[in-house]
């Protein structure tokens, strides 16, 4: 089984060099640790000081880990914000 990270999509990423993106904040979580998501689902809602976005799963799989809770930031767009392990 594979772990994947759940990060902020590369466009936000992308855009670091802005201050106003630099930091995010998680405003819920979709799904919870157990629960089985399926590629381009909705994880977890967040928000910038430009911009509100949920981040999409990229595999299909179980959310594992949560790294950041409801709330919690300020997180920068590079860190990890939780895993889903995959069957393979």
């Amino acid at each position: 089984m594979a772990r994947v990270p759940i990060t902020a999509p590369s466009e936000i990423v992308g855009q670091n060099q802005d201050a106003a993106l630099a930091t995010i904040q998680v405003i819920e979580w979709l799904v919870g640790i157990g629960d089985a998501v399926k590629s381009a689902q909705s994880l977890v809602a967040i928000s910038s000081d430009k911009v509100d976005f949920e981040i999409e799963s990229t595999v299909s799989g179980t959310l594992v880990e949560i790294c950041h809770q409801t709330g919690e930031g300020p997180i920068a767009v590079t860190e990890i914000l939780g895993y889903i392990e995959t069957g393979t």
